[in-house]
């Protein structure tokens, strides 16, 4: 091929992107073009832009920080009023009133890692940033899939708001999606799936709990969902259900892939997680023996 006819192929196949991206003005350049429209169902070949500043960023989780803040305060006072209210009781009452402390004992050390969670995310909000809007093309990605399954306006608006950084409706349309494919037990597992997984990434870990369990009981044998569920259950300290379902996904790979394959040794090590939580340190230290005995085979000593 002659040298200006390669030219002008190299020219024809970049020309169109560059031109579009050369004509977004100064806001677009740095929010995105945030007109909502049916393009953004296109699944390849658009210019997909995030239009989540870090600013927007940084403001978002400085909110959940101080919601989480205002949370603890009223679980505080709760708390307060309740030692007060024992005084006088009966035994029989001060039982009630001592299993009421409990659960907002458990509350309390889910909302302070929640708080932890989002301190650490802002402290290095760049890195961060940028695994949140990771996340967000992916979501629209995930989103996309379900075209030709929900109303086609729905799923514009919904991936809009999500290139804006908004979660709220992506999570509705998921909803959606999840009671309307109860007969297609498989898309509703994957709906809730991904319903937990924005409630994660919201720093919301009992919704998410919530979502990767319904997903679990859809798809128990999908390992994927067996894995993030084990993990938020460790997450709001339910150890048992951690163990339960981690036990489950490394008994799947493990009759999948074979004993040294890379999805074991990360079930091994997963379920060595687990039992460390529990307090059960000789099971986590024979978990994680097996998990790295597996990594020397698979990737060698280096």
């Amino acid at each position: 091929m002659k040298a200006h006819l390669i030219l002008l192929f190299i020219l024809s196949v970049l020309f169109p992107p560059l031109l579009q991206a050369l004509s977004l003005n100064e806001s677009q350049k740095s929010d995105g073009d945030c007109s909502p429209n049916l393009k953004d169902l296109q699944v390849e070949g658009g210019l997909t832009i995030i239009c989540l500043s870090l600013e927007s960023f940084v403001a978002a989780l400085n909110q959940r920080e101080q919601q989480v803040k205002n949370q603890l305060n009223a679980l505080h006072q709760k708390e307060v009023t309740l030692y007060q209210e024992k005084l006088g009781l009966s035994a029989k009452d001060k039982a009630l009133v001592n299993k009421e402390l409990r659960l907002i004992q458990r509350e309390q050390a889910l909302l302070n890692n929640s708080l932890l969670i989002a301190q650490q995310q802002l402290a290095d909000k760049e890195r961060n940033y940028q695994k949140r809007i990771t996340f967000l093309e992916r979501t629209i990605k995930e989103l996309r899939a379900f075209s030709g399954e929900v109303n086609d306006q729905l799923l514009a608006e919904a991936s809009f708001a999500l290139r804006r950084g908004d979660t709220e409706k992506a999570d509705t349309l998921f909803k959606q999606v999840e009671e309307k494919e109860k007969g297609s037990i498989e898309r509703a597992a994957k709906a809730a799936f991904e319903r937990g997984k924005i409630a994660e990434a919201n720093i919301d870990y009992q919704k998410a709990y919530q979502h990767f369990e319904r997903a679990v009981g859809l798809a128990p044998n999908n390992t994927e969902h067996l894995t993030w569920a084990g993990s938020m259950a460790g997450t709001v300290a339910n150890h048992k259900k951690e163990i339960e379902w981690q036990e489950k996904a490394l008994a799947i790979a493990l009759k999948k892939n074979g004993e040294d394959s890379p999805e074991v040794a990360t079930g091994r090590n997963n379920l060595g997680s687990a039992w460390f939580s529990l307090g059960e340190y000789q099971k986590a230290i024979d978990s994680f023996k097996q998990a790295l005995a597996s990594d020397l085979k698979t990737y060698g000593e280096g």
